[in-house]
């Protein structure tokens, strides 16, 4: 697991099982490219979104108890829409770890809007 050792410190979280790790930050373009069966992390983002919302809910209601449900709405949504999720992502080098297919490489796709805003909401989860 040593090659994730500092993404962890910047996360600040050792993970337990590295395999999931790995498999959070494997792109999908990985497994059109081998044209085999190959895990991606699509999967982890569906489990990623319900955990990262249950935790902001939880959150925004502990600490702003005199609010309602359409401003506490507004703000989780605010917390998990992509431009904040991938300014998140970028802050911690997130896409220096990206597991890409070659052609995602090449098109930019570690610095891509949607592949940084999906990997941190599956790393959420891992």
């Amino acid at each position: 697991m040593t090659e994730y050792a500092e993404l962890q410190e910047r996360l600040g979280y050792v993970f337990q099982q590295a395999s999931l790790l790995r498999l959070a930050l494997t792109h999908p373009s990985v497994a059109h490219e081998q044209g085999a069966p190959v895990q991606t992390n699509q999967r982890l983002e569906f489990l990623g979104d319900a955990v990262l919302q249950l935790a902001l809910t939880r959150e925004l209601y502990e600490k702003f108890p005199s609010l309602g449900e359409g401003p506490l709405t507004k703000a989780r949504a605010k917390l998990v829409n992509r431009r904040t999720l991938a300014e998140k992502a970028r802050a911690v080098g997130l896409g220096k770890y990206l597991i890409l297919s070659r052609g995602e490489e090449m098109h930019g796709g570690r610095e891509r809007l949607s592949a940084l805003a999906k990997c941190a909401k599956r790393i959420s989860q891992t």
